[in-house]
């Protein structure tokens, strides 16, 4: 593993910016909420959770891959945390496995964000997320992009208690 690191590295030393580059930010004054991609709730987002956009966001690893949130160390998360942030309704099911992969590659706990946007069943797979985040021991948050507003999701449903 640590062979493919390397040569990963070296590749991205050589061809430079072209893979290093981030994204451009979105102008939240001239996107509608309702059309906004996933990247562009990560960036509005971050700040929330004590994230720098421009830093902290869409985090170029070893590999080539990209952790969508790399949360600084803070009083809560004292280790800091590597972020997977996707949309509940078709994406749950992956998150928990990209969080583990991050986690891994960064050497930071897990973590999971869902983005919800009003879909039919959206509570079922919030539910099934949550299921398996707590099983494995990763740290979950969801955020509604439609009343853009946290979700609280505490209590826990009691077959998790």
């Amino acid at each position: 593993m640590d062979f493919i690191i390397k040569i990963y590295s070296v590749v991205i030393g050589i061809l430079g910016k072209s893979l290093t580059k981030k994204r451009p930010h979105y102008l939240w004054a001239a996107t509608s909420y309702k059309k906004m991609s996933e990247t562009g709730w990560v960036d509005f987002i971050a700040p929330d959770i004590g994230c720098d956009p421009e830093k902290d966001v869409e985090v170029l690893l070893a590999d080539g891959s990209r952790c969508d949130i790399l949360l600084p160390p803070c009083s809560n998360y004292p280790e800091g945390l590597a972020i997977e942030v996707d949309w509940t309704k078709n994406k749950w099911k992956e998150a928990p496995t990209q969080a583990l992969y991050y986690s891994a590659m960064t050497n930071r706990p897990p973590g999971v964000l869902l983005l919800l946007k009003g879909a039919t069943n959206e509570e079922l797979h919030l539910t099934r997320c949550l299921i398996v985040c707590q099983k494995i021991d990763i740290v979950m948050w969801a955020y509604d992009t439609t009343k853009q507003k946290w979700l609280n999701l505490h209590p826990l449903p009691i077959w998790l208690k």
